[in-house]
C-alpha cells in the first residue's frame, strides 16, 4: 500500500473514532478544549481536523496503531491530524496517552512540529511578541494552537531558523533545550578547505 493509501486508511479510522462519547466529554471538559458556542472560533477543527480519543497500541519506533480495548497493550490516547506548513494537508496523526500527554507518538513519523504555518507567519510576532513552543500538543491545544510543538528535533530545528522573530519556549529551561537544538544543527556542518594543487602532486 502506497504512503498516501495507508495515510487516508489512517485517517479514515481516525475519523470514525472521533466522536462525542463520554470519554471524548471528559477530556475536553477536564483540559478546557470546548468551545462555548457554534459560533466561536474552533481551534482543533481549524488546525487540527478532529480531536479523537480511543485506544491506540503504541509501537516500539515511535509509532502506533489504532487499537481495539480488548488489546491488553492498548492505552487511552488523545489523537490529532498534523497539518503540514500549508495549514491543508494531513501529513500524519499524532497521538499521546491521556494519562501522560508528555509520551507523543506519531503514527508514520511524517510531522516535525504541529503550526509549523506559525514560524513564518508575521502575525506570530506582532509588537515583538515571541513565537511560543510548547512541550506537548495538549499545551498547544489549550493555547489556540498558536505557536508550534516540536515533534521532530533535527527537522525543526530548521523550520525554526527561518523563524521571523523571536521564540520563546514554556519556560527558561524549554527555551535553552531550543537553543541548544538550533545551536547543533549549525554545529553539524562542516567547511573544508579545497586541497591545493601542490599537495594532490606530492600525494
Amino acid at each position: 500500500m502506497s504512503a498516501a493509501l495507508e495515510l487516508m486508511a489512517a485517517r479514515g479510522r481516525f475519523y470514525a473514532a472521533a466522536r462525542p462519547h463520554p470519554a471524548y466529554l471528559g477530556f475536553v471538559r477536564d483540559n478546557g478544549l470546548g468551545v462555548r458556542s457554534l459560533a466561536d472560533a474552533d481551534p482543533i477543527r481549524d488546525f487540527c481536523g478532529a480531536l479523537a480519543v480511543t485506544t491506540i497500541r503504541p509501537l516500539r519506533d515511535g509509532g502506533f496503531e489504532f487499537a481495539p480495548t480488548s488489546d491488553d497493550k492498548a492505552v487511552v490516547a488523545a489523537v490529532i491530524e498534523a497539518y503540514a506548513s500549508d495549514c491543508e494537508t494531513v501529513a500524519d496523526l499524532v497521538a499521546w496517552p491521556v494519562a501522560d500527554p508528555t509520551r507523543v507518538r506519531r503514527m508514520f513519523g511524517r510531522a516535525d512540529c504541529l503550526g509549523s504555518w506559525n514560524i513564518a507567519s508575521a502575525a506570530s510576532y506582532v509588537l515583538d511578541t515571541p513565537l511560543m513552543a510548547y512541550r506537548t500538543p495538549l499545551a498547544w491545544l489549550q493555547a489556540g494552537c498558536r505557536g508550534v510543538v516540536v515533534l521532530d528535533p533535527a527537522i525543526a530545528a530548521r523550520r525554526l531558523l527561518d523563524a521571523a522573530g523571536p521564540v520563546s519556549g514554556e519556560d527558561r529551561q524549554h527555551s535553552e533545550e531550543l537553543a541548544t537544538m538550533v545551536a547543533a544543527l549549525a554545529g553539524s556542518v562542516r567547511f573544508v578547505a579545497p586541497v591545493s594543487p601542490e599537495i594532490r602532486k606530492a600525494a
